[in-house]
């Protein structure tokens, strides 16, 4: 039981590390995005005229863009780690504890063995509320980012439209 509990463990601190490795697809649509922002800002507030279709597309780029910033932070900051006591704590403390109370080596062996394998569940319980809400900041996050690629391309669309007005007038 200890050793499953404790692969388990590892499995969740492996699937937490891989879900932060993919969060460089998020970065790359962020900055596939931020080449032409302000450009695009600029126009949609110092254009001098109000193309309703280009301010709403701006407006629900800017909403699930932001939402998708709130989930990458979300997923980013540090949450609650599943540490285990250090050894002495078990071996030592609680040997001297269980030993002033019982004479048997035994049950005092048996005692360790279950306070090992609560605290090896609690990590477990930690590790895997971690992850899993890892993963649906992930899934919410990119999702997001990938919703807002589409009024964001109609803002760029417009936007190569106003340039080329500029080149010929």
């Amino acid at each position: 039981m200890i050793e499953i509990n404790e692969q388990r463990l590892e499995q969740y601190t492996s699937a937490s590390e891989k879900v932060m490795e993919r969060l460089t697809n998020i970065i790359i649509i962020y900055s596939a995005m931020a080449i032409f922002l302000v450009p695009i800002v600029r126009m949609v507030f110092w254009n001098g005229r109000v193309d309703w279709v280009l301010h709403l597309s701006f407006g629900l780029f800017a909403l699930l863009f932001g939402v998708s910033v709130l989930f990458t932070v979300r997923l980013i900051l540090p949450r609650h780690s599943a540490l285990l006591q250090i050894p002495a704590v078990i071996y030592n403390d609680c040997w001297i504890k269980y030993e002033k109370t019982l004479n048997n080596r035994i049950a005092i062996e048996d005692l360790l063995k279950t306070l090992y394998v609560v605290e090896l569940e609690n990590a477990l319980s930690i590790a895997s509320k971690n992850c899993t809400k890892k993963f649906q900041f992930y899934k919410n996050s990119l999702i997001s980012a990938l919703l807002s690629a589409l009024p964001y391309l109609v803002c760029f669309g417009y936007y190569l439209t106003k340039i080329k007005d500029y080149v010929s007038g």
